[in-house]
């Protein structure tokens, strides 16, 4: 018989294979329970899925049924409106017919009249040809007319623009001359140590009986003075046959050189030498070119300007 020990081994042993067992009937159980519910839900949504299905099939056919019977009526009124608009057409055609027969007849009489105007047309084109002819003659005399009238103008013109010219240029020699920038300063200009204190004398003549060299020498002699140059006279003196003044002055008389003449006195030193050079550059940038010319005779100590008759520079 077997020990204690070896049963209650045994016994333990069965225990467990007992309550194995009896766990997986209980979970066989629960599966097939659970697959017997989802075999009822689907049959349940099969019915549900088909009866819905016949429902749509049903409104579908039912749709179906009655726009084919909307179709039917309105081509029954389409062919009814077929009828109508051929009747309307035959009876338009009918009097087409008419009108095209009182055509005919007007065609016939238009076209006797339009011989009738196609010989107007042809005899008026012919005159009018003939007035364009006549047109375009009268045309080019008259473009003729108007190109001499334009060169006569365009002669005009030019011969105001000469008249113009000339008298600018006459009256620019009868103006009289005028000093368009004045003489420097001579207090500012330094020559010579000895000779800065000087006041650089100067004599200004002018030729006698001519009025417009007199008032060009008083100009000159006024803005020597502005300038600081010492002038022998207030007023410019002439030089004359008559006066009583030195040899070299009367040696200019009556042959006064145009222009302007600065003569250099026969014992000029390096200083009024200087002084011819700077009345020189002051009168040439005043816009005239002067003349330098050395004394002739007598006893002449100073820088002296003779002013001629104008000319043009």
């Amino acid at each position: 018989m077997p020990d204690i020990p070896t049963l209650s081994s045994q016994a333990e042993e069965l225990a467990r294979t007992h309550s194995f067992w009896n766990s997986w009937s209980v979970i066989f159980v629960a599966v097939t329970a659970f697959a017997a519910v989802l075999y009822f839900i689907g049959q349940w949504m099969t019915n549900k899925r088909g009866n819905e299905l016949n429902t749509t099939q049903a409104a579908l056919i039912r749709a179906k049924d009655e726009q084919l019977t909307r179709d039917l009526k309105e081509k029954d009124g389409q062919i009814a409106d077929a009828n109508k608009r051929a009747g309307v057409a035959n009876e338009a055609a009918s009097k087409a017919d008419e009108s095209a027969a009182k055509a005919n007849e007007r065609a016939q009489k238009l076209e006797s009249d339009n011989l009738q105007l196609r010989t107007d047309l042809e005899t008026a084109t012919a005159e009018a040809r003939a007035q364009q002819a006549k047109l375009a003659r009268e045309q080019g005399k008259l473009a003729d007319e108007q190109r001499k009238t334009a060169d006569a103008q365009r002669a005009a013109a030019e011969a105001q623009l000469a008249l113009k010219k000339y008298l600018d240029e006459v009256a620019a020699r009868q103006a009289d001359r005028k000093l368009s920038k004045g003489f420097r300063n001579v207090r500012e200009i330094a020559v010579d140590k000895l000779d800065r204190g000087n006041l650089w004398p100067v004599a200004v003549q002018y030729k006698a009986g001519d009025d417009e060299a007199f008032r060009f020498a008083q100009e000159i002699t006024n803005a020597l003075r502005i300038a600081g140059w010492h002038c022998t006279s207030d007023e410019a003196r002439p030089i004359a046959r008559d006066e009583s003044i030195d040899g070299t002055m009367r040696s200019w008389f009556p042959s006064v050189r145009p222009g302007i003449t600065i003569v250099i006195p026969l014992r000029a030193g390096a200083f009024k030498h200087k002084m011819v050079s700077v009345l020189d550059e002051d009168f040439t940038a005043a816009g005239f070119h002067p003349t330098v010319a050395p004394a002739e005779g007598g006893v002449n100590t100073i820088v002296t300007i003779i002013v001629g008759s104008k000319i043009s520079y």
